[in-house]
């Protein structure tokens, strides 16, 4: 799967929101509180996967990152697994360690293909995420046209565009 991802600050989360409700064909909000665990090895490079727990769901992902300008377009390989708690002890068993942690509380909304995700970041503030999920990566270019005008239309300024990951603001802080 190869996801498409631009994601922003936002300075006015109710107006933005209001905004997107008023988008023709507007589906959610779906509410969502999603806890992130970030594992290395002990002694490499950074972030080689992600433990993430939501609600009685857990998934274990792993980004091949690249960037187009400000956009991320990420391969991701990505299954559940049914005990949290065990993942974790096993990763743990291999020498793998946590690097860092993520908390984010929010909203999520679909608009034909993308995602549009309100998000509150614990420690870094709120931002919205729009993404497309592709099966074929040579689709990118064209997610990327319409990520871009759903922006526009939503009235997000360019300058409001975060091209670093999370994990980078929350280690900078």
């Amino acid at each position: 799967m190869t996801e498409v991802e631009i994601k922003a600050h936002v300075y006015d989360l109710k107006a933005l929101r209001e905004r997107i409700l008023q988008l023709e064909g507007i589906c959610g909000p779906e509410y969502r509180h999603r806890e992130d665990s970030y594992y290395g090895a002990g002694d490499g490079p950074g972030v080689l996967f992600r433990i993430r727990t939501e609600q009685d769901r857990c998934e274990i992902t792993r980004k091949l990152k690249s960037m187009r300008g400000l956009a991320e377009v990420n391969r991701e390989i990505e299954f559940s697994v049914s005990d949290p708690q065990a993942c974790r002890e096993f990763c743990e068993s291999l020498g793998y360690q946590v690097v860092i942690r993520k908390e984010k509380r929010g909203e999520i909304f679909r608009h034909e293909e993308v995602s549009i995700e309100l998000w509150e970041v614990t420690g870094l503030g709120s931002f919205i995420e729009l993404e497309v999920l592709l099966e074929d990566p040579r689709g990118a270019d064209e997610a990327l046209v319409v990520i871009h005008a759903l922006l526009e239309r939503l009235q997000v300024p360019e300058t409001a565009v975060e091209p670093r990951m999370y994990i980078d603001m929350l280690r900078s802080r």
